[in-house]
């Protein structure tokens, strides 16, 4: 077992495990909480996390909260309409020159504001051999598709061999690669030497989530610089999260500790309308203020409930 499987063995996965760091009573809101959405913290985030602190930042992305339990009327178990632009199992195709595949559905670390809440973290199975080649079949019919975007669930849990056939089948039928991951945040031991080796081997165009510079130990710059090493495209992308990084500050501060070792923000996302996860809203009045006063040209998306795709909502 390698190093990165250990610590997912380790995870933080049930009220007992989380009592071993701070105090839940048995008639607590939280095994309602991780009944409906499951958790997991990850050693490496559990050592950053000041858990005496429930206002850290690190905490409150990860820590289950009894707000989730709070649904708003307006609030969805598809908020970005994947469901509604899938043309065959597992792909969502929102662009004419792009697609996005789910390779996974679970993930190392359960973000509490995640969209896919419905759907990571359950028993759905990921796509079989005979799904892949259904979608071989499709990337082949459709010329016009440039590139494939692996997402999930964190697409980097699945194991180098699984990896290497899904680069292999998008290569082979003549399409770029890109690869969304908050792995460099939660698990930086996943890149082994061999992983590392497979992005740079197909060129994939990796996207980092990182949120807030707290995020930024050590052991995440190090794996960054690793990849970059190789001539990887790395860019991270960012979701505005109230109480979190909901000030244009803070968000400099990330902008800048990423972009001094190279990594350029990719763009920053309004929070989607999942249920359970309104506490992390911030109004988007007040995100176009936070993010013009950053004075940088990036965009502030945000994904359309219809499954027509983002909009930015500073050109509006």
């Amino acid at each position: 077992m390698e190093k990165w499987q250990e610590e997912l063995t380790a995870s933080i996965r049930s009220i007992e495990d989380l009592r071993k760091f701070f105090p839940v009573s048995e008639s607590s809101p939280l095994f309602e909480v991780v009944a409906r959405a499951r958790m997991s913290i990850t050693p490496h985030t559990a050592k950053l996390i000041d858990w005496n602190n429930p206002n850290d930042p690190l905490f409150l992305m990860s820590v289950p909260n009894e707000q989730e339990l709070m649904i708003a009327d307006d609030e969805l178990d598809d908020p970005i309409g994947d469901k509604m632009c899938s043309p065959i199992p597992f792909v969502a195709r929102k662009y004419e020159d792009r697609v996005l595949i789910q390779v996974s559905f679970v993930c190392p670390q359960y973000c509490r504001y995640c969209f896919r809440r419905d759907r990571t973290g359950c028993a759905t199975p990921g796509p079989t051999a005979e799904d892949r080649e259904r979608i071989r079949e499709y990337l082949i019919t459709h010329s016009e598709i440039k590139e494939v975007i692996l997402s999930g669930g964190e697409p980097l849990l699945l194991s180098d061999t699984q990896l290497y056939e899904w680069f292999e089948l998008i290569r082979s039928v003549g399409k770029n690669i890109r690869v969304h991951t908050r792995v460099p945040a939660n698990l930086p031991s996943r890149f082994t030497s061999e992983l590392i080796e497979l992005l740079s081997r197909f060129e994939v165009r990796v996207i980092t989530h990182f949120n807030h510079p707290r995020e930024l130990a050590p052991e995440n710059f190090e794996v960054l610089k690793k990849l970059l090493s190789v001539d990887l495209r790395v860019e991270n992308q960012s979701v505005l999260l109230r109480g979190v990084n909901d000030s244009t500050e803070i968000l400099r501060e990330l902008i800048e500790k990423l972009g001094e070792i190279g990594i350029e923000q990719h763009a920053i996302h309004q929070l989607d309308v999942a249920k359970g996860i309104g506490h992390f809203r911030v109004s988007i009045e007040k995100g176009r203020e936070i993010v013009r006063g950053l004075g940088l040209a990036v965009p502030y998306y945000l994904d359309n409930p219809d499954g027509s795709g983002k909009r930015n909502l500073l050109k509006e």
